[in-house]
């Protein structure tokens, strides 16, 4: 099966429970469509904690979206 999620926005608490309501089993895909930071300023681990967790799964996979190429391609090199 495959499942399909968006705009987390480091709503973590409901993404855990999305991902415990979904059930998902090692032959099913997990697609995020973008934007799992941003939005959260009172937690930011929060979107850390998202990211470990997609990154922990081979079978979900992050598609990257404008809030995720903002903090790329905005944020300061190590160089600055």
């Amino acid at each position: 099966m495959n499942y399909f999620m968006t705009d987390i926005h480091g709503a973590s608490k409901a993404y855990f429970e999305m991902i415990d309501r979904l059930n998902i089993k090692n032959n099913d895909e997990l697609y995020i469509l973008g934007d799992i930071f941003d939005g959260n300023s009172q937690n930011p681990k929060a979107c850390i904690d998202i990211l470990a967790d997609i990154m922990a799964h081979e079978n979900y996979h992050l598609i990257l979206g404008d809030h995720e190429y903002c903090l790329l391609y905005t944020s300061p090199s190590p160089r600055d």
